[in-house]
């Protein structure tokens, strides 16, 4: 894993969070200074950003980390300190409207470390807001360096505000990072942004089958289920070039079964670049194993 940090000073603001986006009424929001810098983490398959919140015996660990371009990524939010409420967590950009996350996976991991993790649009004003994929750059930067931090309502015994302050440089960096990854995989950032045309399953019923048949023998004994999150990125042929499953972190054997019957099976129309010739493509959906 390669790590690197942006200088704080840049995205440290200690700002007050807004009392009216706490889980009930007069519950006091426990407020978070950064205890680190923020960490960028280039993984084989992704980019995320990573930071320490609150001090020793109030620690929460944060990240956001994407598998492709665009407005959505991959929340964490754990700690070893804090008690775990398990009701469905709420979550906020500030300014910004709390939203239910959809389907939080939790997550219990080694030093007594408890949280979650779901799917979110970390610019996104709130459920009826504009999410970052429908601004231009300049909206887009404006919102990013706006935000003040995160609220996280209903996961712990009280709500919990992270103050990252100005999410500009960090989401930057996160830009980048991704840009040097998906050119690293031999794909053209400025051809994947004029597609006329993304990848298209074909016969998807047919191979649909093909994987979900490849059931985990250990999970099939087991009685246990997954819905995998996947996104999948598809070459000129039409064929699996890679594959990332958004909750393998709880799914390790469904996931590494799912990517292998994808590339065996699965195959597309590739996407259209502007000319359109075929190349590259992101597409993404769920896998899910049911023992009926």
């Amino acid at each position: 894993m390669r790590t690197s940090s942006i200088p704080t000073a840049v995205i440290v603001a200690l700002l007050l969070c807004n009392p009216a986006l706490a889980q009930e009424a007069g519950t006091p929001v426990l407020e978070l200074d950064p205890a680190s810098p923020w960490n960028l983490d280039y993984a084989d398959d992704s980019c995320a950003l990573m930071r320490g919140f609150g001090a020793e015996n109030q620690r929460v660990l944060f990240e956001l980390r994407q598998f492709s371009p665009g407005e959505t990524a991959r929340m964490m939010v754990a700690s070893d300190q804090l008690e775990l409420s398990r009701r469905t967590p709420a979550i906020a950009s500030i300014p910004g409207e709390p939203s239910e996350l959809p389907a939080p996976t939790f997550i219990t991991g080694e030093s007594n470390m408890r949280g979650f993790y779901g799917r979110v649009s970390p610019l996104s004003r709130g459920v009826e807001g504009e999410a970052i994929y429908r601004l231009d750059d300049a909206a887009r930067n404006a919102r990013e360096s706006e935000i003040r931090g995160f609220q996280i309502d209903n996961a712990f015994a009280q709500p919990v505000f992270l103050k990252t302050g100005s999410m500009h440089a960090a989401m930057e960096a996160l830009r980048t990072c991704m840009d040097e990854l998906i050119t690293g995989w031999g794909v053209d950032l400025a051809i994947l942004g004029a597609l006329t045309r993304p990848p298209t399953p074909l016969d998807r019923q047919a191979w649909t089958r093909q994987i979900i048949n490849h059931y985990p023998r250990r999970a099939l004994a087991q009685g246990r289920e997954a819905s995998l999150a996947v996104t999948l990125l598809i070459n000129a042929e039409g064929r699996v070039e890679r594959c990332a499953i958004f909750n393998a972190l709880t799914n390790e054997d469904f996931a590494a079964v799912a990517c292998a019957a994808l590339a065996e099976y699965a195959r597309f129309e590739p996407a259209l670049g502007p000319q359109g010739e075929p190349t590259f493509g992101f597409w993404s959906s769920n896998v899910i194993y049911s023992i009926s």
